[in-house]
């Protein structure tokens, strides 16, 4: 039998190469799995919860995401997989709290700004989402996605403002 790590390390392996392919349940899969040989690794919550989220199993991602929070509370890329997964369940009020709490840990990112200010267009809160986006821009000024929002916001109160 092979050691733990070498286990871990090749279902995490082959987890990213079905993520990479698109395979969201192999994916899982694979994740649930690693779990199963270091459950306590919070990296494979975080994984997870990102797979999940992909899958579209939303209250899913969500608990496992809280549980790389509770396993690793100063990491900002398990607060961001919370915010994603609570953006994306309709939850845009718990998806900002957990962005803040992202961004107070790490607040040049750009993407964690990016769904921050998507949840506070959802919540109608167009002045704080543009200032998200802006902040999102300091960050990463080619990004794609914070120009489009932003552009979409700033029409949008132009024609109602």
């Amino acid at each position: 039998m092979s050691e733990p790590g070498a286990e871990w390390k090749r279902l995490v392996e082959a987890a990213s190469d079905a993520r990479a392919k698109g395979d969201h349940a192999a994916a899982v899969r694979h994740l649930r799995a690693a779990l199963v040989v270091q459950p306590r690794a919070a990296i494979g919550h975080l994984m997870l919860s990102l797979a999940l989220t992909e899958a579209g199993l939303l209250d899913e991602a969500i608990e496992t995401a809280r549980e790389a929070c509770r396993l690793a509370p100063d990491s900002a890329a398990a607060h961001y997989a919370l915010g994603r997964a609570r953006r994306l369940a309709g939850m845009p009020e718990a998806a900002v709290d957990s962005f803040d709490a992202a961004l107070t840990l790490k607040p040049i990112q750009a993407e964690t700004h990016y769904e921050r200010a998507l949840a506070l267009a959802a919540l109608r809160r167009r002045e704080e989402a543009l200032e998200a986006l802006k902040a999102g821009l300091v960050c990463a000024p080619r990004h794609k996605g914070l120009k489009a929002l932003a552009r979409r916001l700033s029409l949008s109160g132009k024609a109602t403002g």
